[in-house]
């Protein structure tokens, strides 16, 4: 290699230079109202010459697995709901699991630092399920 540089075509003065964010239209919509902001989108920020955006805080949730056989081991479904929170931007706070009405309820009560308590398990028709009695209360 003999350290030049071979141009194919005329370079002119001034060209191949764009204004900042020409590529966006006056007026258009670049993020609609309640947009989630990822790791994609933020980036569009320094290009509309913002200074402030209105945030909202991320949800505290906690999640509550409701049977007598559920352990930390076997807990399929807090697993998945602790990635989809996370991944829709909430924040898990705690994970606990209940094996009756009584400890569920204690659960529920401890819960006063959350915006959400997800629970799984225990709502169906019959004479076990005590989720609706407990949230209703």
């Amino acid at each position: 290699m003999n350290n030049s540089i071979l141009f194919t075509s005329y370079i002119q003065l001034g060209g191949n230079i764009f204004k900042k964010a020409s590529f966006i239209k006056k007026g258009e919509i670049i993020l609609k109202k309640e947009t989630f902001i990822d790791e994609r989108k933020i980036g569009i920020f320094p290009l509309l010459e913002k200074k402030r955006i209105k945030v909202y805080k991320k949800a505290k949730m906690g999640v509550v697995s409701i049977g007598k056989n559920i352990t930390e081991r076997n807990d399929i479904n807090c697993v998945i709901l602790k990635s989809l929170i996370k991944s829709n931007g909430g924040r898990v706070i705690w994970i606990k699991r209940a094996k009756s009405k009584n400890e569920f309820t204690s659960i529920c009560k401890s819960g006063n630092d959350l915006d959400f308590i997800v629970s799984s398990g225990r709502t169906s028709k019959g004479k076990e399920d005590f989720v609706f009695d407990v949230v209703s209360k």
